[in-house]
């Protein structure tokens, strides 16, 4: 292995935390260390959890995953990046069977948000293993980025399949599989997916709280009744709101219109901390935030000491902003779990 294709992989660690859930890709059975296996699989998801939940950015996929803190220089970074990306580039022009060397050039370019690239450097990688569960899988997820719409089409959603038909216990296969699901509205298949997941950690993972709120999400859009989790520990409410929709433009949304309640750090990532969802019809509610509503167990609400939180109805159904779209003033408050304080949302603006 060269030290460019190390150098490389050290600043994709940096920027997207992938070169971590290698030794979970390459793997074919869940070991007892699964719990860490799907955290650090979570970056990788991002992007498509945040615009199907209130992001799926998922929860729309439209942003890179988060730059860790160690990144001080954004700029210098994916300069740096760019750097080591011509150098492989290169290198592949010259060794074009190495497998993992295309892979690793299209995470670097969905890093960078370029998703035609990466799909393009994935498909490569494809051709050349069509038998490789993790390619498969690495494929898929930059098609449906690259997709306008950034959602699983056919065509990705079958490579999906093979990959689950090759090894059933892929995680990743079965978190994309999962979120699909999601996205064409097949809500009790989806949760039915994450539930298998969810069997498959120690109830102490750090990631079924947030994992455990996406079933029950997903369970009520599919008008299911709410899953009994004992395992799924709950976390403190560390927000408390009121939303409420001013009357003058109730005649603007109909009760099934979804609303996302979320908070953002001040500073960082656009990508919401904690997310919840409702609808319409429950309005005015009062909504308690914790960690359980974390986009990430990586990117905690309980981490910061103040956020910004916002209301929105979203007629697309995702918490990406769209023109049209009806929002309340964002809030600035304290993150404190030890108060009763509950802050006022009123959904009164037409997002322009």
């Amino acid at each position: 292995m060269s030290p460019l294709f190390i150098a490389l992989a050290g600043l994709l660690t940096l920027a997207t935390c992938a070169a971590i859930v290698l030794p979970l890709m390459r793997a074919s059975k869940w070991p007892r260390g699964i719990a860490l296996g799907i955290l650090l699989l979570m970056p990788l998801a991002t992007l498509l959890l945040y615009l199907h939940f209130g992001r799926p950015d998922g929860l729309g996929v439209a942003g890179a995953a988060p730059m860790p803190a160690a990144a001080q220089n954004p700029a210098e970074a994916s300069a740096n990046l760019q750097e080591a990306i011509d150098g492989l580039r290169q290198r592949l022009q010259n060794e074009p069977d190495d497998i993992e060397g295309w892979r690793l050039l299209g995470r670097a370019n969905k890093a960078l948000e370029r998703f035609d690239a990466a799909r393009d450097a994935l498909e490569e990688a494809n051709r050349r293993a069509p038998d490789n569960a993790d390619v498969m899988v690495d494929y898929a997820e930059s098609i449906a980025l690259a997709n306008p719409d950034h959602r699983f089409d056919s065509q990705a959603l079958g490579l999906v399949q093979s990959a689950l038909s090759l090894s059933p216990d892929h995680p990743r296969a079965r978190w994309f599989a999962a979120v699909a699901a999601y996205q064409h509205e097949d809500y009790a298949k989806a949760a039915e997916i994450w539930e298998q997941l969810l069997a498959m950690l120690p109830p102490e993972a750090e990631i079924v709280p947030a994992l455990s709120a996406r079933i029950q999400d997903s369970r009520q859009l599919a008008g299911l009744p709410p899953m009994q989790a004992p395992a799924a520990a709950s976390s403190p409410a560390l927000l408390r709101l009121r939303v409420e929709l001013d009357p003058a433009l109730r005649d603007k949304v109909s009760n099934s219109d979804p609303v996302f309640v979320f908070a953002r750090a001040i500073s960082g990532p656009p990508m919401p901390l904690a997310v919840h969802r409702l609808r319409v019809a429950d309005l005015p509610a009062d909504v308690e935030l914790g960690d359980a509503d974390s986009m990430l167990p990586t990117m905690k609400l309980s981490s910061q000491p103040r956020v910004s939180v916002m209301a929105r109805v979203s007629f697309g159904g995702q918490a990406t902003a769209q023109p049209g779209d009806l929002e309340s003033t964002a809030l600035v408050v304290a993150v404190d779990a030890s108060t009763d304080d509950t802050q006022r949302l009123l959904i009164d603006t037409v997002h322009p």
